[in-house]
């Protein structure tokens, strides 16, 4: 009988513990997870150039023409395949082992 009373108390305490945690959790505090503006900060964080969020830079090394020729071919369906490869084809192409030799 005892046993079965400890049983529920800690059961009833258990629940009450996991109830606690959603008013401590960080994922529920807004302040935490949801910061005001956190995504346009982590964005000016990872931009080299601030200011090429609003306006672009060109590139005197960029040829369009290889862009253009690309789209061209996905448009009219002729698309270039992939090269198939496997790892033994990429891997060591070095001989084996052996060393031995008479002498």
């Amino acid at each position: 009988m005892k046993a079965e009373i400890a049983k529920a108390g800690f059961l009833i305490a258990g629940l009450f513990m996991i109830a606690g945690c959603s008013e401590t959790d960080p994922l529920y505090i807004t302040d935490r997870w949801n910061a005001p503006s956190s995504n346009s900060r982590n964005l000016l964080l990872q931009v080299a150039v601030p200011s090429d969020i609003s306006a672009g830079r060109s590139d005197t090394t960029y040829d369009a023409s290889l862009a253009s020729d690309a789209v061209k071919r996905l448009r009219d369906g002729k698309t270039k395949k992939i090269q198939t490869s496997s790892a033994t084809q990429i891997g060591n192409n070095q001989s084996g082992g052996g060393g031995g030799g008479s002498e």
